[in-house]
């Protein structure tokens, strides 16, 4: 597992990269063809945006979220939602619409939406640390009553601990 820094980092390098194809595929179905690449002609096709204003939105939004992940973990909800149903849509539509070349979007929202999972800000875990035993106390007694330590009586509330007898020092000296 990455280091938590290192996870943030990359969380935020892939919703740059998501979010920049997302609005370059709303971009190349709403800019005339003449100023658009022809390499890029169908990456609406390819990311599943197909013109979409949401491509944008989504795209706009993971930029955002970039900056900052943790603060802002809707955006990187919703786009892992938008790519389990942007797969969902594309298996419906090859297997029941016959759709021709559904497989890049696919690709993308599986790449795309399982990067983000397995990058997602979690809160970091808490360190099981041993508990300490008391100032004074061996680690014998402070877990319980030793056998040698007296039982007390039915009926007898025990009283408090009596506190152990410290010397006063001066540098590790005893004075």
């Amino acid at each position: 597992m990455l280091p938590r820094e290192m996870r943030r980092l990359a969380l935020s390098l892939a919703l740059v990269l998501i979010g920049a194809v997302l609005i370059g595929g709303f971009l190349t179905q709403v800019v005339p063809r003449q100023y658009v690449p022809d390499g890029l002609r169908s990456l609406g096709d390819y990311v599943g945006t197909n013109g979409s204003v949401a491509g944008a939105i989504f795209g706009i939004g993971l930029l955002w979220a970039a900056t900052n992940p943790r603060a802002h973990v809707t955006w990187v909800i919703l786009w892992i939602a938008y790519a389990l149903l942007l797969v969902v849509y594309y298996v419906y539509a090859a297997v029941v619409l016959h759709s021709p070349n559904p497989l890049p979007p696919i690709f993308f929202g599986l790449l795309a939406g399982g990067l983000v999972a397995a990058l997602f800000p979690t809160a970091p875990k808490p360190l099981k640390t041993p508990p300490r035993p008391a100032a004074g106390t061996t680690p014998a007694t402070a877990t319980g009553p030793s056998s040698s330590a007296p039982a007390s009586t039915p009926g007898s509330a025990p009283g408090p601990a009596p506190k152990p007898h410290t010397k006063a020092t001066e540098g590790g000296k005893d004075t």
